[in-house]
């Protein structure tokens, strides 16, 4: 499975917003997550599987593609 892509407008709305990144849903999780949070408890899936995302992007869990609107 390959990594999901997001443009640079939605990454920079997720790192304002202190979103995390499940990796196993693979799926934005919207609350306070600290930039570099590591293996948070994820309430969908029922895993440690939330990195803060800054964290994920450095990783590699994702992609960003594009420039600011």
């Amino acid at each position: 499975m390959s990594n999901p892509t997001i443009s640079l407008d939605e990454y920079l709305m997720h790192r304002d917003q202190y979103s995390g990144y499940c990796v196993d849903c693979q799926e934005f999780q919207h609350g306070d997550y600290e930039p570099d949070t590591r293996k948070a408890y994820c309430e969908i899936c029922g895993e440690h599987t939330i990195y803060g995302v800054e964290e994920a992007l450095l990783m590699d869990f994702f992609n960003v593609l594009g420039e600011p609107a």
